[in-house]
Order: structure tokens, then sequence, then C-alpha cells
């Protein structure tokens, strides 16, 4: 039986991370610029409008996986 451990970030954890990625680039706009992304889309993901793609995703070191979880454990 598989018994890794998944240790994941939460939605909270991506847009903290994005969050911090537009602050570091001095605005959205420059955020979106260096990264060939849309100013409104980064504005929409952090305002968890829209889900961050994997361009958005790829630029602050996040891939998005799904998974399964047993719940009789």
């Amino acid at each position: 039986k598989d018994t890794h451990m998944i240790c994941g970030l939460t939605e909270d954890d991506v847009i903290d991370r994005l969050r911090a990625a537009v602050q570091a680039a001095g605005s959205q706009k420059a955020y979106a610029e260096l990264h060939g992304i849309s100013e409104q889309y980064v504005s929409n993901a952090l305002l968890r409008r829209c889900a961050p793609g994997p361009r958005m995703l790829e630029a602050i070191g996040v891939e998005r996986r799904v998974y399964y979880e047993d719940k009789s454990q």
C-alpha cells in the first residue's frame, strides 16, 4: 500500500506567494509585463475571480496537482 504523504499548499498560500511576487515586481502591471500575462488576469487571480494558470503558477514556483484522499482513514 502506498502511504506517502502529500504536503501541499493551500489556495491562500498560493495567493500569498502571488501577492508577494507582485509586490517584488513593483506593481500588478510590472508583474504582468514581466511574465507575459495581462494585468487584469493578475488582478482577477489576486481577487480569486479566477484560478492562477500554469504560466502564473510557474512564475511563483508552484505546480497545480489534483489528488484523491481516502476518507475511511
